[in-house]
């Protein structure tokens, strides 16, 4: 394979990884929190023997669309959106993560988890429970918590200097390096969800883009593929002569 095989190669290794990122954002469509994503990509150059310079291209990584999400109302005591860039702190079996879906409940231990049964957090990193056979549960803007007009527990929104460097897991949840601080701009608001921050039609133009791109470089491969093939059957027609 000489160099325009290897450009469209690389050009279409880059389509496939961009592909499956935009399903998987058409997939998250209906995700609470979910934060639409891309892919960065790295150019290298190189010179052939004619001097010219060739272009590949390798990805580096993905990056997050930060923009919030729009609100929902839903009215249930235990959905809860944050209205700023803070995210909620949940334990988990492997540590503590951070998300900003807010569909959580209450599990057979009064606690009150996510849809997952992952244990939303308080200020303090201490698992939050409710007392037992209380009727009317209120979460203030503020993020304290309280049963029967009673202040039990206190949520705290959390940021991070670098929010592109947390680490997506599972369940929308992300893991972190860095130390988390408090959001104190951050708006803790009861009875509704944050939806995700992708454009269906968007992603779907680009999907057809993308299609597009793919088939172009296929048949750039091909034309290659057919532009060697003659030049061998040529050279030995030379030959056999």
């Amino acid at each position: 394979m000489q160099n325009p095989g290897y450009i469209a190669l690389s050009r279409q290794i880059a389509l496939t990884r961009q592909m499956d990122v935009t399903a998987n954002n058409i997939a998250n469509i209906d995700a609470a929190g979910f934060k639409r994503q891309g892919i960065l990509f790295k150019e290298h150059l190189s010179e052939v023997e004619s001097g010219a310079p060739v272009s590949y291209v390798e990805e580096v990584g993905t990056v997050r669309d930060l923009a919030q999400g729009p609100l929902r109302v839903t009215g249930r005591d235990l959905d809860l959106a944050i209205d700023g860039d803070g995210y909620f702190t949940v334990e988990t079996p492997g540590g503590v993560r951070y998300g900003r879906g807010g569909q959580f409940q209450l599990n057979a231990d009064g606690e009150i988890v996510n849809r997952n049964g992952h244990a939303l957090l308080n200020d303090e990193g201490e698992r939050i429970q409710l007392p037992e056979g209380a009727s009317k549960i209120t979460v203030t803007k503020a993020g304290a918590i309280l049963a029967d007009g009673a202040e039990v527990a206190k949520i705290e929104a959390k940021r991070f200097e670098n929010p592109q460097s947390l680490v997506h897991t599972a369940d929308g949840l992300y893991r972190s390096d860095f130390p988390a601080e408090a959001d104190p701009e951050s708006v803790i608001m009861q009875g509704a969800l944050e939806g995700s921050n992708v454009n269906p039609v968007s992603e779907l133009v680009y999907m057809l883009e993308i299609q597009r791109d793919y088939q172009a470089s296929h048949k750039m491969m091909k034309g290659e593929h057919d532009r060697l093939t003659r030049a061998i059957r040529e050279l030995g027609k030379v030959e056999q002569a």
